[in-house]
């Protein structure tokens, strides 16, 4: 059993991954912890990969988007997406203020439609 550092939660959210200071990408994410995230993409990111989301959200009926430093960790073709890539990404670099909408992003989740994965 793989022992995880941090809770994930499913999410289902379109996010915007800029690959260079030219290069972005919409992705699809799965799910998010205070870690890092899973997305589906169209494009291969290669695992050690340096990269940035961007993240809408509503919390409180106020309009947000976290922003974050990310890093892939893994990438492999998805068994049940056709064509598509599923990769997983860990923040760093995350200032006292993107902590703090990314705490807001998941209490979302949790009080909305969001559901705990393990």
């Amino acid at each position: 059993m793989i022992q995880r550092e941090f809770h994930r939660i499913d999410l289902a959210s379109p996010v915007r991954l800029l690959l260079g200071p030219q290069k972005g990408i919409e992705a699809d994410c799965c799910n998010i912890s205070m870690g890092g995230l899973c997305v589906l993409s169209e494009v291969r990111l290669e695992p050690g990969q340096l990269s940035k989301i961007r993240l809408p959200f509503t919390f409180d009926g106020k309009d947000y988007t976290f922003m974050s430093s990310v890093k892939t960790k893994w990438c492999y073709r998805s068994t049940t997406e056709d064509g598509k890539w599923e990769a997983g990404l860990f923040f760093y670099d995350l200032t006292q203020e993107n902590k703090c909408l990314l705490v807001m992003l998941i209490l979302q989740i949790i009080n909305g439609d969001g559901e705990e994965r393990n």
